[in-house]
């Protein structure tokens, strides 16, 4: 009987697969829905513009690139972001791997980051821990994140983030706050998107701070009329996640006239954000005090922080001004979370707190923003192409041996010359393409248009017996004859 119903389960299976092969065998696999493909020269330029800028202003600051994994334990972020949250509620890519473990796709960066510093401690054995007198862990990263949100201009489901973690040493003073804040602020100078954003900042002060807030919040909230307030903040009142219903986008009167915490901080906490914004004016960073602006995570302390994008004309590569709509306008946000190792199950040596500060970026929004003159500045080398005039039997370069040695020969001479040149002067560069399809005059223009090649090196049988190739501009449809050894020197002085 078993052995019966064995060989039925496995004929379904078989059946079941048989069916899917079939499917899948009279169409093409198309992209996961909320995902995105990056294949587009002008896509791929945008996003190489931007992690150069990210990387050049972290490596300045003396941050050092670090990787971790894609797949997280899931504890870790019910920790950190709690299982009442919309991302690990709703959001969070989770499943069970082959021993039965929970893992999710990483929906945020810093949690794994603290993590890995975490872990990285314990193992060293060296005992000297976070303290003040340590050398800070001064972090940088940029990875794919996952949320299963719903798509929309500027999200997607895999999304690529990019972040800064100062943490350890001296990471409380309020300098580090400032510098964290700099770094942010050169980048987007660096990617021409500075002048229009708006550095909104606040201080949540420390947790004795935070809760008389919360509590004089509650009150005010659970005095107004219930039919004002909108179901999702019912059920963060309902959740305890007070803090978050200023996050919220659909109560407006609530973000506007709640109590702000302006009216409960401590003295020391009000003396260290002025520090703060001192700091900021002697570096000439502007900035606009939000007193609405919070985090609602229960870790995070003091400063909170964001760069808002806040257009003025329309020079975005997208054509429009408001390509991230208002709901997306913060382009990167920060703030510090002193109480993340402690919800870790970091134990420390007389506290469980490891001071740490940091900010993230979405890639994909700043994508859209990015201004069509950096672009055109940061474009890449142009295209040379090098194309072989088809002679009779010959419809590529393969198809007669010694016209195949003859053409690898002259792509590699002007691709050597090239590289000695380079290396004792900065002249233009270029990228050379090499079309193997041997073709007339009208089909070699075309696979030229095909790669944005802006200059035709043009081969025959002949040509190549006597050391010569025809370059021609394909900006002005000038042609002429040069040797194979001047080629590279007439593309330069044509590129120049």
């Amino acid at each position: 009987m078993r052995k019966g119903l064995r060989k039925t389960g496995v004929l379904r299976l078989q059946h079941w697969a048989s069916a899917q092969r079939a499917r899948f065998a009279s169409s093409t696999p198309r992209r996961v829905r909320g995902m995105h493909d990056n294949i587009t020269p002008q896509a791929v330029l945008r996003r190489s513009i931007i992690e150069k800028s990210f990387r050049n202003a972290a490596e300045g600051y003396a941050f050092q690139e670090v990787e971790t994994p894609i797949v997280e334990d899931t504890s870790l972020f019910l920790r950190t972001l709690g299982d009442a949250s919309d991302v690990v509620g709703k959001e969070m890519y989770t499943f069970l791997d082959r021993s039965k473990a929970s893992l999710s796709l990483r929906p945020e960066g810093t949690a794994g980051v603290m993590r890995a510093a975490l872990d990285e401690e314990k193992q060293s054995g060296s005992g000297s821990g976070f303290g003040p007198q340590q050398p800070p862990r001064k972090l940088f990263y940029k990875g794919p994140m996952f949320r299963h949100e719903r798509p929309q201009k500027g999200r997607y489901r895999q999304f690529t983030q990019l972040g800064v973690e100062y943490i350890g040493g001296a990471a409380d003073h309020p300098l580090a706050d400032a510098e964290v804040i700099a770094l942010a602020n050169d980048f987007l100078e660096d990617i021409g998107i500075a002048d229009e954003c708006t550095l909104r900042i606040n201080t949540l002060g420390t947790a004795q701070c935070r809760e008389r807030y919360q509590h004089e919040l509650l009150k005010w909230l659970q005095a107004l009329d219930p039919d004002t307030i909108s179901e999702s903040s019912k059920q963060k009142m309902a959740d305890g996640r007070i803090l978050r219903i200023l996050d919220s986008k659909e109560d407006d009167f609530i973000v506007q006239n709640a109590p702000v915490i302006e009216d409960y901080l401590q003295p020391e906490a009000r003396e260290r954000h002025d520090s703060l914004l001192q700091l900021l004016d002697e570096s000439g960073i502007p900035y606009q005090q939000d007193w609405t602006l919070v985090r609602g995570l229960d870790y995070y302390c003091h400063t909170a922080f964001e760069f808002v994008y806040e257009p003025r004309e329309a020079t975005t590569s997208e054509g429009s001004t408001q390509s991230l709509g208002a709901a997306q306008g913060t382009v990167l946000a920060g703030g510090r979370y002193d109480s993340l190792s402690s919800f870790l199950g970091w134990r420390g040596r007389g506290t469980n707190d490891v001071p740490a500060v940091g900010w993230a970026a979405g890639m994909e929004r700043l994508e859209l923003i990015l201004p069509q003159s950096v672009q055109d500045q940061r474009s890449p080398p142009p295209v040379v192409t090098v194309g072989f005039i088809r002679t009779a039997g010959c419809a590529t370069v393969h198809d007669d041996t010694e016209t195949m040695k003859m053409f690898h020969t002259l792509c590699s001479s002007v691709q050597k010359q090239q590289q000695e040149m380079s290396a004792v002067s900065d002249a233009p560069q270029f990228r050379l393409h090499r079309h193997y399809a041997a073709g007339k005059m009208p089909q070699l223009l075309r696979a030229c248009e095909g790669v944005g090649s802006q200059v035709l090196l043009l081969a025959g049988v002949d040509e190549l017996a006597q050391g010569l190739v025809s370059v021609r501009d394909l900006r002005t449809r000038e042609q002429t004859t040069v040797s194979v050894a001047d080629a590279v020197d007439h593309l330069r002085r044509l590129l120049t």
